[in-house]
């Protein structure tokens, strides 16, 4: 897993949510087969931006859910 500096190893990033730790450990996992030299893929790890919204929607039934979206 990717090395984080000390003062952000407790702060909670907008973008570290399940989806993103998923994502990471299979590119962890391709790093090897593609042959990505490790201080490339150490960047490749972090998204330089990231937009995250909330989308409320009524469904059928009349229930309001909210689902979230992400542009990385």
């Amino acid at each position: 897993m990717a090395s984080v500096p000390e003062e952000l190893a407790h702060a909670q990033l907008e973008w570290d949510t399940p989806l993103y730790r998923m994502a990471v450990a299979q590119f962890d996992q391709a790093v090897p087969v593609a042959g990505i030299p490790e201080e490339v893929a150490e960047r490749l790890r972090y998204p330089e931006r990231s937009t995250i919204v909330s989308v409320p929607v009524r469904m059928d039934d009349g229930l309001r859910v909210v689902f979230p979206g992400y542009r990385v």
